[in-house]
């Protein structure tokens, strides 16, 4: 999974992105995979730099697919080290400069209320 999660980053050829994510996104329907990810540090600092604003190398949809699969789990574990990671600060901010909704809308069903969104899955009780 580290091999696609790399793959998401180069940006060439046209297509490799996607279909790296989504490839990434079908693995991660399985409970194993999404801890196996969570835990490998690479992939989870790997992940946080393509979130990041600041990095346009990157369409910003296919990380959050990744990570909309992860948390989509229902893992505290996984949620935490999310978290842990930056996640929640990076999806804020593209949520304050893009349309995330429109991208979380499209990766999950079904869709959620208006009031809900990615949020939810970042909320982590301690």
């Amino acid at each position: 999974m580290g091999s696609l999660v790399k793959l998401m980053e180069s940006p060439k050829p046209v297509g490799l992105q996607e279909s790296a994510a989504e490839a990434l996104v079908s693995l991660l329907t399985v409970r194993s995979n999404r801890k196996e990810l969570v835990r490998d540090e690479k992939s989870v600092m790997r992940l946080m730099q393509m979130l990041d604003p600041k990095n346009e190398l990157v369409c910003k949809k296919f990380p959050v697919m990744v990570v909309a699969a992860v948390l989509s789990g229902g893992s505290q574990g996984c949620r935490k080290r999310l978290v842990a990671a930056g996640a929640q600060n990076h999806l804020q901010r593209l949520a304050e400069m893009e349309d995330l909704e429109g991208i979380i809308n499209k990766e999950t069903n079904p869709p959620p209320r208006k009031e809900e969104s990615i949020w939810i899955f970042l909320t982590v009780e301690e």
